[in-house]
């Protein structure tokens, strides 16, 4: 049977590499921008401020959902505290997994979205600094 911490465990890592990949190609992306000036200075190709916005939008919403994410491993952490500390009563229980299974359902759509509006950056700043060139 196979075991759900195993699965769990190996999300966390998908989720914190492709998070990872993510800022390293959007800093990367606004330092080509950066350094890559010539490339940007003739009057019809594209707007180098709106490229330099696409990638740091994407970088920003790793980034908060990095906190996000932090903040919510935090919160189950020092829930298990005060669970361990409680009596260990099943309507404590109850009321414990409801707990963790509402943060599991909203943390998971808000890394969805995030990724989401990365790749809609990033993909948008791609095509625009491609178009550029």
């Amino acid at each position: 049977m196979p075991n759900k911490e195993c699965y769990a465990q190996q999300y966390a890592e998908y989720s914190k590499t492709l998070r990872n990949w993510l800022i390293v190609y959007g800093v990367g992306g606004i330092g080509v921008v950066i350094v890559e000036k010539d490339c940007f200075a003739k009057p019809d190709t594209g707007d180098r401020q709106l490229i330099i916005l696409f990638f740091a939008v994407a970088v920003f919403s790793q980034i908060i959902i990095s906190v996000l994410n932090k903040w919510y491993n935090w919160k189950i952490y020092s829930d298990l505290l005060k669970k361990e500390e409680e009596k260990n009563t099943e309507r404590h229980q109850e009321i414990y997994k409801k707990r963790v299974h509402s943060y599991d359902r909203w943390f998971f759509v808000f890394n969805i979205i995030s990724d989401i509006i990365a790749f809609l950056c990033f993909l948008i700043a791609t095509i625009l600094v491609y178009e550029a060139l």
